[in-house]
């Protein structure tokens, strides 16, 4: 029966099963790693408020990796979800991966795993159909030009090794990025995001796009350059964050002189004392485990009232460089990413702004000088000029030059009492994991280029 199993009845038994056959095949001191990430997600696109496309995926990919002492050798793929057939691809990799590995030199960093552990994780809620998200959609908001994409589905990720690691997570995550069109190329974009399909989210984030959508087909506003006092939406705010993520908390960055918060990790900078950051695996369903087999903590500060307290440190770094490791991923760094609210309450936004931009949505955003910190972005969408507490008009996209050490720093004057989540979208080889949550930020003196 076990041989028949399919990962869709049982998927941590399946993994078990398939990890079980491979370490059996394993040599005299020969370590082998196995690891999976698989999810099984329906997909749903919205266009003039319609559904054009329904589909639902089912992915499994696997990690293989095996070697004798720091020779190691390793590979990916996709395996079918029929356990019989999984078996002889993984079979027949590891016999590939075998016959390279005499011409495989040694690795001077690599670091032996960590002491023999176990944990098993889940988070799993009940998936809400396609059907039932449309129906939902249609009642809130048929009456609208609505284009999206949603996705939403179980999401589980194993690792194991033969010395006797074994690691489950198991987790259910949805995401609905859409934008309600108003007139011409302009549009309110927005995002709702987390365990299960919440319609009362949407709803309130679609009553916020109405307002939005009367106001885009007023005529558009041009703005000046210079210095302007602005609102960062909440979802503009994670692009700030998610740039700082390149390099920013990693120590093995920091240490090859390419981190953008450098000066930030030596006292030489500071942010603003409103701003603490950390990652929450817990929030965000990720597995605790990280590539080598070290358990990390659920919550792991990284600044705090704006100082950096902390950087991500994997056992390799570690190892290269003589210091002490965290624990840490081999990519050093966030995976469920969380700005502090403050104290701007939601109905006090624009009151606060008073007159200048509320930047919605950044179309492009990058370094312009990395070891300042200093960054370039495009806003789009619905950007809105602001007088007096009052949205007169949508702006055409302009561009800024600015510092996250400016802009999460001295020019920071609030945050929102709120925060958003925004998972990550991408469905590249398979759904990403983690995401970010934070608030809106106000701050004075953007500096508008063109």
């Amino acid at each position: 029966m076990a041989a028949s199993l399919s990962f869709l009845a049982d998927p941590r038994q399946w993994f078990i099963d398939l990890k079980t056959a491979v370490f059996a095949k394993a040599r005299r001191n020969e370590v082998m790693v196995c690891g999976i990430d698989a999810d099984f997600c329906e997909f749903a696109r919205v266009s003039h408020s319609e559904l054009v496309q329904a589909s639902r995926v089912e992915h499994v990919s696997f990690h293989l990796s095996t070697g004798y002492g720091t020779r190691r050798i390793g590979a990916s793929l996709t395996l079918p979800t029929e356990i019989r057939e999984a078996k002889l691809l993984v079979f027949h990799e590891l016999d590939r991966l075998r016959a390279w590995l005499d011409s495989i030199p040694e690795d001077p960093f690599f670091v032996e795993w960590s002491d023999v552990s176990e944990s098993a994780e889940s988070s799993m809620v009940l998936a809400t159909p396609v059907e039932s998200f449309y129906e939902d959609f249609r009642k809130i908001s048929s009456d609208l030009d609505v284009v999206g994409l949603y996705a939403s589905g179980p999401m589980m990720s194993g690792w194991a090794t033969s010395i006797g690691h074994f690691h489950w997570t198991a987790t259910h995550r949805y995401f609905f990025d859409f934008s309600v069109y108003a007139v011409g190329d302009k549009a309110a974009k927005d995002f709702v995001s987390g365990p299960s399909w919440d319609k009362d989210s949407y709803a309130g984030k679609i009553a916020r796009a109405r307002t939005t959508v009367d106001v885009l087909a007023r005529p558009p506003i041009a703005v000046p350059t210079g210095k302007l006092r602005a609102i960062f939406s909440a979802e503009a705010v994670s692009d700030l964050l998610s740039l700082s993520c390149w390099g920013g908390y990693s120590a093995r960055a920091h240490l090859t002189g390419d981190s953008p918060f450098e000066r930030l990790k030596k006292d030489q900078k500071r942010l603003s004392d409103r701003v603490t950051l950390y990652d929450d695996l817990a929030r965000f369903g990720l597995p605790r485990v990280q590539d080598q087999g070290y358990l990390r903590s659920d919550r792991f500060d990284l600044v705090k009232d704006g100082r950096m307290v902390n950087w991500y440190c994997s056992p390799r770094t570690a190892k290269e460089f003589g210091i002490h490791h965290n624990s840490a991923a081999s990519g050093e760094s966030p995976g469920g990413f969380v700005l502090d609210c403050g104290e701007m309450q939601e109905c006090d936004t624009l009151e606060r702004l008073d007159t200048g931009l509320y930047v919605s949505n950044l179309w492009y955003l990058n370094f312009s000088d990395r070891y300042q910190a200093g960054v370039t972005g495009m806003t789009r969408f619905a950007s809105m000029w602001v007088e007096n507490g009052r949205m007169v008009g949508p702006i055409e996209p302009l561009r800024f030059n600015d510092s996250l050490f400016d802009l999460l720093g001295d020019k920071l004057l609030a945050l929102g009492d709120t925060q958003e989540v925004f998972e990550h979208t991408s469905t590249y080889g398979h759904r990403a994991r983690g995401g970010v949550a934070c608030p809106k930020a106000l701050v004075q003196d953007l500096q508008i280029v063109s």
